[in-house]
């Protein structure tokens, strides 16, 4: 399973910036940063970042039932 988000998502900063994730990267048991916010105030708000994700490797032959993943975001300061 891979991950990107696909825009912006909304936000009222104007000195804020958004890096990374625009690129599938790998869904992995260590954790990955997907992408970074930054600004140069201590205050960022963000809203509704699409984030898309992209099933590969399976089989049809498999029931649909068989199919486990769970994903999980968390948002922490560096």
């Amino acid at each position: 399973m891979s991950a990107k988000r696909t825009s912006n998502g909304s936000t009222i900063c104007l000195v804020c910036t958004m890096t990374g994730g625009t690129a599938y990267q790998t869904v992995t048991p260590t954790d990955i940063e997907l992408f970074r916010l930054s600004a140069s105030a201590a205050a960022i708000s963000y809203s509704n970042i699409p984030i898309q994700l992209q099933l590969s490797g399976v089989s049809i032959t498999i029931p649909a039932a068989t199919y486990n993943s769970r994903i999980v975001f968390t948002i922490s300061a560096l």
